[in-house]
């Protein structure tokens, strides 16, 4: 009778911690979901050994952290990684730092990323990649470590959903990272009010629902196949575009005029790599006239 009653309080005990335990599963399934994205573009282009140790030494400090330091400790050290990543990546670009302050090449870039660029368009990848990972993961652990599921869900859909508007997260990946998402919050506030597994029957309905609408939705029409680019510089010269509007312009203006006195002009053009997406722009420069 008393090892009946033991195993009793025994299921009773686990019932009333697995809250906490599947809210933790759950929230690891949702950082999976955006992380493999990150793997996928370092497993290219990138160095994988590097990648694992900024990723595990976020985790790690991010519930370190977690259990010791107040809130305003911890943007602080995220400020401090997203510094860092900037300067593991900017130096890999061709124009180097001079592209932190060209706001409408970041906005450019940017918003063609959030229409369905994928990030594998972007210039060396993997460093981006490495150097994006460890933000989220530090401040989802950070949070997690102090029971704030809320918080800790919110920085992992930011991040996944970026990655469903770029086009890189597939179908199944997107739908198991919602599932996580629900079940983190879903379990997490079952572990604050203090309930158990068997008060979770509103829960199960819930990630029911999502999977149901997951796989006759589409939440974002078009995806990667329509990105929005940049038009600017269009009409102006300084483009690739641009440019060469203005040389057919020229021609046909020669031919119009072909019985006025011509002048030939002669032109040096150089071009260079501009934002993270490698948009190439040509200038102009006019040397010289000959009468």
């Amino acid at each position: 009778m008393s090892r009946l009653r033991e195993k009793f309080d025994t299921k009773q005990r686990f019932q009333a911690e697995s809250p906490w335990l599947f809210a933790l599963l759950g929230l690891f399934v949702l950082s999976w979901s955006y992380l493999s994205v990150l793997h996928r573009a370092v497993d290219i282009t990138g160095d994988m050994q590097l990648f694992f140790i900024i990723v595990t030494g976020a985790f790690v400090g991010g519930i370190v952290i977690g259990r010791f330091m107040m809130p305003l400790i911890a943007y602080l050290c995220a400020a401090f990684i997203a510094a860092g990543g900037v300067a593991l990546y900017v130096p890999t670009l061709p124009e180097g730092y001079s592209f932190v302050i060209s706001t409408d090449i970041l906005l450019a870039d940017f918003g063609a990323l959030i229409t369905g660029l994928s990030i594998l368009r972007i210039i060396n990848a993997g460093v981006w990649a490495t150097a994006v990972a460890p933000v989220p993961v530090f401040l989802t652990s950070y949070f997690a470590s102090r029971k704030q599921y809320g918080r800790a869900t919110s920085v992992g859909c930011v991040a996944l959903g970026f990655f469903i508007l770029t086009g890189d997260v597939d179908v199944t990946t997107g739908l198991i990272g919602v599932l996580g998402a629900a079940a983190t919050v879903g379990f997490g506030d079952l572990d604050h009010s203090g309930g158990n597994l068997s008060a979770a029957n509103a829960l199960a309905i819930v990630l029911a629902v999502i999977v149901v609408l997951t796989a006759t939705v589409s939440v974002v029409p078009g995806g990667e196949s329509h990105p929005v680019l940049s038009r600017e510089g269009a009409n102006d010269p300084q483009t690739v575009e641009g440019a060469s509007r203005t040389l057919t312009t020229s021609s046909r203006s020669k031919d119009r005029y072909a019985s006025a006195p011509q002048f030939d002009s002669q032109s040096r053009a150089t071009s260079r790599r501009t934002g993270v997406l490698g948009r190439t722009t040509v200038t102009l420069d006019r040397v010289g006239y000959e009468p």
